[in-house]
């Protein structure tokens, strides 16, 4: 957990952009693409939650049955 920590530590400090504010960021077009992979990265972790909840919830459904 703590690799995984640093891993994405790092990642967000590569990615901020230096010097300017989220504001101008958000309208800026040197920032656009950075924008855009941070969007894919959020969008895919939270894919990845959504398919651990659904597993946890179909183990626990199974052992139910089960038991």
């Amino acid at each position: 957990m703590l690799l995984r920590a640093i891993f994405w530590m790092a990642v967000v400090g590569l990615l901020m952009p230096l010097g300017t504010s989220a504001a101008s960021c958000e309208t800026g077009a040197h920032c656009s693409r950075a924008l855009e992979l941070l969007n894919d990265i959020r969008a895919s972790g939270l894919h990845s939650l959504h398919q651990v909840r659904a597993d946890i919830e179909n183990a626990e459904q199974a052992r139910a049955q089960r038991g």
